[in-house]
């Protein structure tokens, strides 16, 4: 039987990062190093609103590539229903308050990390507006009323404070739909692809259909929960650190887990927005 010594505190924190640097320096420029980029990561503050199967998986992966200061919020205890696909969440956790355990279970990737746990709902635009006080990103994981419906209230929370934020989408079946990054003043939002949306649908004859929300009928298995986050948490890392353009900029996109394709949608920013175009401006 073969034994591993425990390394010490001190080993670990030294070679934590070691991989992640030499995949920064790849991206390397005269005027953007790898440790300034890891240093942009360990600075950053992350607003995360849900913690089901997508949330629970950005959150983690953040905390792995080394951000350190997290809000989470989420009103929902910890069911046996999580337990399939939501990462960060054991048997010993079920009826424990998510975000108050998220928290923990971050703790214990990185002791570094300092959280605010906040268990509620975000309804409306001035709510998210106050818990995205100071944050450098507000990624949306949340499905409740609907992921649509709290969409809205990020992206325009998101450009009265000037944050960008990343829309996440969802899954129902074998499908998942990715959401667009958006950077206030330089992309679209998320009105603007409801918007191209709408007018698609109107043209083919078809209804505009909400993700099914998690805690109702839809189903879903762990791996898909896993990559669909991970897509969201690599465009996280794009927007905190600079290493390279973030890839849903005014996109969408659609994976089938079926056939593993992926399908990309464009749409624009509309001059028209009230909230990101022209006018807006004017």
């Amino acid at each position: 039987m073969l034994y591993c010594k425990r390394q010490t505190v001190a080993v670990i924190e030294g070679t934590r990062f070691t991989t992640q640097y030499n995949f920064f320096a790849e991206f390397e420029t005269p005027k953007l190093s790898r440790e300034q980029m890891q240093d942009r990561l360990n600075k950053s503050h992350v607003l995360i609103i849900g913690l089901g199967g997508i949330g629970t998986w950005v959150a983690q992966g953040l905390a792995l590539t080394g951000v350190e200061q997290f809000t989470l919020v989420d009103p929902d205890i910890v069911e046996p229903s999580n337990l399939n696909r939501q990462c960060l969440f054991t048997p010993q956790d079920i009826g424990e308050s998510k975000v108050e355990t998220a928290a923990f279970k971050l703790s214990l990737i990185n002791s570094s990390i300092q959280t605010c746990v906040l268990q509620k709902k975000i309804l409306n635009k001035e709510a998210c507006m106050e818990v995205a006080e100071g944050v450098h990103l507000i990624i949306n994981c949340a499905d409740e009323p609907s992921t649509d419906t709290v969409n809205r209230i990020v992206t325009e929370a998101g450009y009265v404070c000037n944050i960008p934020h990343i829309l996440c989408g969802g899954y129902d079946g074998h499908l998942s739909f990715l959401g667009p990054t958006v950077i206030p003043g330089k992309s679209a939002c998320w009105h603007c692809y409801e918007h191209a949306l709408d007018k698609q649908l109107n043209r083919a004859g078809y209804e505009h259909l909400l993700i099914t929300p998690s805690h109702t009928q839809g189903g879903n298995i762990g791996a898909i929960s896993a990559i669909t986050a991970n897509y969201h948490t690599i465009e996280a890392v794009k927007v905190l650190t600079g290493f390279v353009a973030p890839a849903m900029l005014n996109k969408v996109a659609e994976l089938d887990f079926l056939t593993f394709g992926i399908h990309f949608r464009n749409f624009k920013k509309r001059r028209s927005c009230p909230l990101c175009g022209q006018k807006q401006k004017e």
